[in-house]
């Protein structure tokens, strides 16, 4: 049985509606498509056992995402227009955690490292130059 629900096209020839897309590399990607373009949650699968959920606005990462991954490291924080942007949380598989921000897919400002094994880490990658 077909499923016709997904995978479509509109009248211009453009995606739209829901999508499930399998590469040829194995990833599968998930979500809708409006007027040709991603728009709001999606979820990539890669066929290396990582998952990625958030959201896409104008067909760009745009707002929260949750990167996990296939060794258990998991990366929390924004995109805007498809760039790293805001505060992000970073955590290692041995438990050791990053916290900072990003200013236009860059990491900028004082950075802290909390290492599992104890003790407390300040990284300056100082200012983003527009």
């Amino acid at each position: 049985m077909n499923d016709t629900s997904q995978n479509q096209y509109d009248e211009h020839g453009k995606k739209h509606g829901h999508w499930v897309e399998r590469h040829d590399d194995g990833d599968v990607w998930e979500g809708q498509y409006i007027n040709g373009k991603k728009l709001g949650k999606w979820v990539l699968k890669s066929s290396d056992g990582d998952m990625d959920d958030g959201y896409f606005e104008d067909d760009k990462k745009h707002g929260h995402w949750v990167l996990r991954s296939a060794d258990g490291d998991v990366y929390k924080g924004n995109f805007e227009n498809g760039k790293k942007h805001g505060r992000w949380v970073e955590q290692n598989t041995n438990g050791d955690v990053r916290e900072g921000k990003y200013w236009n897919g860059k990491r900028y400002g004082y950075w802290m490292i909390r290492y599992s094994k104890g003790g407390v880490e300040h990284k300056d990658y100082g200012v983003v130059y527009l």
